[in-house]
């Protein structure tokens, strides 16, 4: 199901003190060795004297990674604390980074892209940054760039990623111009067009949001969370026969992202909104931890949970 963001839950920024973490989860390549393991040892000024020499004169596989390196090292030198707001009248407060490292940062990002197009550890970094730093329209032009450099559909749900995190931090605006950019590249994605709903809903903006939640739905009428998503924004604009109905397909459909809340969402659903507190009582006891059976307080005795 990918990395689309979801309203039973979603991923977050993740945050490197240190800069960008590149090559995550691979092996590193020998320049790479060289240059972490100095970084590591707070060598900083030896790293600096390295990749600059990789720069300057080195094999073009020495000169990408010097790239990556002076990126990283311009951030560690400009680390601060970052209070960042987003678009429902919250924020976050954290690690970031000062604008003139980011600046220098990008400059040698881009400058690897140039060099090796297809890296796709250099294009992460550079959206990962921009992400960090909030500067969204910058993230969108990069995106572009990136899928006109890496257009393979296999990258998508990387791209998704962003889109996840930008929504479970609030950035709905944000995430609405990574949106458009990747529906011109991946036309009827459902996963795409399921994000941009979901933008919407972040904003208590519902009614604007079901026209794409449909949309996603029917594109992908067995995904639980496409499902999910268009009878919860149906709740949220009083239209309960249709919500009852799209939760139901969705809670009938497996879901394999270890997270689900499905069914003790729709009990209190049940309890609130279809306003049957003996069903729900019964579900909540099914489906929910007993702090969240609040149906059972009010129901009979013959349906309270044990």
């Amino acid at each position: 199901m990918g990395f689309r963001y979801r309203l039973l839950g979603a991923v977050t920024w993740c945050s490197f003190a240190a800069g960008i973490a590149f090559a995550q989860g691979d092996a590193l390549t020998p320049e790479a060795k060289q240059w972490h393991e100095l970084s590591d040892k707070k060598q900083t000024a030896a790293a600096k004297k390295l990749c600059l020499g990789w720069e300057s004169s080195g094999t073009h596989a020495q000169q990408v990674e010097a790239e990556k390196c002076l990126a990283n090292l311009a951030l560690a030198e400009g680390k601060a604390v970052q209070l960042k707001g987003n678009d429902v009248g919250g924020g976050t407060l954290g690690d970031g980074f000062k604008p003139e490292a980011v600046n220098v940062a990008l400059v040698h990002l881009n400058k690897g892209i140039a060099l090796e197009p297809k890296d796709l550890t250099l294009h992460k970094g550079r959206l990962f940054l921009l992400g960090l730093s909030g500067r969204y329209a910058e993230m969108a032009a990069a995106l572009e760039d990136t899928l006109n450099k890496l257009p393979e559909p296999e990258y998508l749900p990387d791209w998704l990623r962003y889109t996840a995190q930008l929504g479970a931090s609030g950035d709905a605006q944000g995430g609405l111009k990574l949106l458009a950019v990747l529906d011109k590249h991946f036309p009827n994605s459902h996963e795409i067009i399921g994000n941009t709903g979901t933008m919407y809903d972040i904003q208590g903006l519902w009614p604007q949001g079901i026209p794409y939640l449909k949309r996603a739905a029917e594109l992908a009428p067995k995904d639980p969370i496409d499902t999910w998503n268009l009878g919860w924004a149906y709740a949220h604009v009083h239209e309960p026969k249709l919500a009852d109905e799209w939760m139901q397909r969705s809670i009938a459909l497996p879901n394999d992202d270890g997270t689900d809340q499905r069914k003790c969402l729709y009990a209190r659903f049940v309890g609130s909104e279809l306003k049957q507190k003996a069903r729900a009582c019964t579900l909540e006891s099914q489906s929910c931890a007993r702090p969240l059976r609040v149906d059972c307080a009010a129901a009979t005795p013959a349906h309270k949970a044990k």
